[in-house]
């Protein structure tokens, strides 16, 4: 009894004969398109010559990954063109069904896609509505659906080939606003809940939006509290971000409003790829901000919050944690006041931006005297503004009346105004002591003579 079997890819087979037995099976995993078939009767039978011929009666190729249904979860999973990176086929009509749980909603992230422009596309539908159309060269591109289905659709034509796409899906939880909702409770959306409480003794985990990835354009707030009396410490796990673009921001502050009404400089800013220190609020409360750009993604950040004792215990054998730098310091009339580099006398951590302002009385000035300096000369440095915050730095693009980097002896330096906004900056390789300055206000300008220090 003649068999043969056809899967993967076939079409334009034929098969001949007096009586003939179709049997289809599929397992329990991968679905994909099936099959089309059409039969006729016809008066011709093959010869006994004939069914002798060397070629099997159908050809098959290999299974190519093209097209399933799958449930969306937590974890980012993978979908491509076949045969990525490598060029896809002709002639292929891919379709991906994506599907979430109740309450869920798909997101899918095309992270590189390569095509023949006129003719070769990616297709996204939310219930049937095309949202994405997607030919050509593009990358990161984000999409989510309205409930908890999105379609792919992927189409070739019978010329040019290119490497194709590949892209991730996982689910996310739903921030459609229920119609007649019941609770008080705020919708979720793509960054999580914005306040978070930190517990004595329990370590609540908590992490950059999309991982495996975190989510381009994104503007992320967490507003995370511990009980009176107690602090917050935020332990990092993973941080790796583009240190050019994708930042986490600290606040001293329990509100966002509070920092977008005030314009509040953050006290300690992340990027790049390194392990942070652990992180201790100076109050009961801090906030965060992480915002991405339209450009890169990269891993993002793993943390846990809990609530600890403040003042915080003294150090065991463990790096003591890193307190939040800048913030705003007060002058005093005549009386030399101190402040360091982060970590000071130890080193001071990679990746850092600390911003301090200063503001004397109207008609005096400010006084900086430093009693050590050391930096990384390339790369780490401390910049002296005449402005009366980091907003103003930054709108006006101000030039600093003063800066240092390297190892310097004994500098004096004066401002030339009653405020001062100071910025040290730091890159992700090698640290060193760092800063110990002290300063003063002074009603007149000091006989010391001004060195300005160089780049």
């Amino acid at each position: 009894m003649l068999s043969e079997q056809l899967k993967g890819i076939a079409t334009n087979e034929t098969f001949i004969g007096t009586t003939i037995s179709l049997r289809f099976h599929t397992d329990n995993s991968v679905q994909r398109q099936g099959f089309e078939a059409s039969f006729v009767e016809t008066d011709t039978l093959p010869t006994t010559t004939t069914t002798t011929a060397t070629r099997p009666m159908f050809t098959t190729v290999p299974a190519i990954s093209c097209g399933f249904n799958a449930m969306a979860s937590a974890t980012a999973q993978n979908i491509s063109s076949p045969n990525y990176p490598n060029s896809y086929p002709n002639g292929q009509d891919c379709v991906w069904q994506l599907n979430a749980r109740n309450g869920f909603q798909v997101r899918l992230i095309i992270e590189e896609i390569s095509t023949e422009t006129c003719c070769d596309y990616l297709r996204v539908l939310d219930s049937g509505n095309l949202i994405g159309d997607l030919r050509g060269e593009q990358s990161n591109q984000t999409y989510t659906s309205t409930n908890g289905r999105l379609t792919v659709l992927f189409h070739s034509d019978s010329s040019v080939q290119r490497a194709g796409f590949t892209a991730t899906y996982h689910a996310v939880i739903s921030n459609v606003q229920p119609t007649a909702a019941v609770t008080t409770q705020e919708p979720i959306g793509p960054c999580g809940p914005e306040i978070i409480q930190a517990r004595p003794g329990v370590f609540t985990p908590f992490s950059s939006p999309g991982k495996p990835r975190y989510l381009p354009n994104m503007v992320c707030w967490w507003s995370i509290t511990a009980p009176p009396g107690m602090a917050v410490r935020i332990s990092f796990t993973e941080f790796d971000t583009e240190t050019c673009c994708d930042k986490l921001f600290i606040y001293n502050l329990r509100t966002k409003e509070e920092q977008i009404s005030g314009s509040i400089d953050a006290a300690r800013t992340l990027a790049g790829d390194y392990n942070p220190d652990d992180i201790v609020s100076s109050d009961n409360y801090v906030l965060l901000k992480f915002v991405s750009d339209s450009s890169i993604a990269k891993v993002g950040f793993s943390a846990t919050i809990t609530a600890v004792l403040a003042p915080i215990p003294p150090a065991t054998t463990a790096a003591p944690p890193t307190e939040l730098c800048g913030g705003t310091l007060d002058p005093a009339l005549d009386t030399p006041q101190y402040f360091t580099s982060p970590g000071y006398p130890g080193d001071y951590p990679p990746s850092q931006e600390c911003w301090w302002t200063i503001a004397a009385p109207t008609g005096s000035l400010i006084q900086f005297t430093f009693e050590h300096f050391s930096t990384e000369r390339c790369c780490d440095i401390i910049r002296f503004y005449n402005a009366p915050s980091r907003t103003a730095v930054t709108l006006n693009s101000m030039t600093p009346f003063a800066s240092m980097r390297g190892t310097r002896d004994l500098n004096h330096i004066i401002s030339q105004s009653n405020y001062v906004t100071i910025n040290f900056q730091t890159d992700s390789t090698t640290s060193s002591s760092g800063f110990n300055l002290t300063y003063s206000v002074t009603q007149a300008v000091p006989t010391i003579p001004t060195t300005t220090a160089g780049i």
